[in-house]
């Protein structure tokens, strides 16, 4: 670093290049955290709304009630969540499915600050019998 005065007052160059290198990549850091939670968020959502379209599908019989089919219609449209397990059980008066899906985070030195590997579990259970059945058994 040179010295220069100015002003009466010595002024060092090249400290706000040094100041940069420390602060630049902790703010990248910090952007690049937030952008994957909300993804991770993005995708959570996504998951609990995609399975329980799945299901009232399946109970509408618009689509078979089977774990493929509900793993095709989970998985649509997830960006960081990769869905690792479906299960679809029928009942005699309902249907239930369970889904678990994964995000594994690979830099290693933000696995210090986030766990690895973030789960996402949902599970819900759905009622095949329509209202208007309910409706004509009660009169």
């Amino acid at each position: 670093m040179r010295m220069k005065r100015e002003k009466g007052k010595l002024w060092q160059e090249g400290s706000f290049t040094v100041e940069a290198c420390f602060v630049v990549p902790i703010l990248l850091g910090i952007f690049f955290v937030i952008m994957y939670l909300l993804f991770l968020f993005h995708d959570r959502i996504l998951v609990q709304e995609n399975g329980c379209e799945a299901l009232y599908s399946m109970v509408e019989g618009t689509l078979p009630a089977n774990g493929d089919a509900m793993r095709a219609k989970v998985g649509d449209g997830l960006w960081v969540v990769q869905v690792k397990k479906v299960k679809v059980k029928k009942k005699q008066n309902a249907i239930k499915g369970t889904v678990v899906a994964q995000a594994r985070w690979e830099i290693p030195v933000m696995t210090f600050f986030l766990n690895a590997l973030q789960e996402i579990s949902w599970s819900q259970e759905v009622s095949s019998i329509h209202p208007e059945e309910v409706m004509k058994w009660r009169k």
